[in-house]
């Protein structure tokens, strides 16, 4: 995903959340998500609610994916 998409992604989150989530660390944005999906499930919720949301987050799961097996 572009640089400029994590960074609209970004702001689409609430606002709490925006400071926490560095859009130029596509790997640091899905631990990030993970933890706070599990810490705020109605997060995830708002997340695939947005339909900038869906297109980020298979992003960046496929990116986080891409790494795992790439280590093996």
């Amino acid at each position: 995903m572009p640089q400029d998409q994590r960074q609209q992604f970004v702001q689409q989150l609430p606002p709490e959340v925006q400071g926490q989530i560095d859009p130029s660390d596509p790997q640091g944005m899905a631990q990030g998500l993970h933890q706070m999906g599990q810490q705020s499930p109605n997060l995830l919720q708002q997340v695939w609610n947005n339909p900038l949301g869906k297109v980020a987050a298979v992003g960046i799961a496929g990116f986080a994916a891409k790494e795992l097996l790439s280590r093996r």
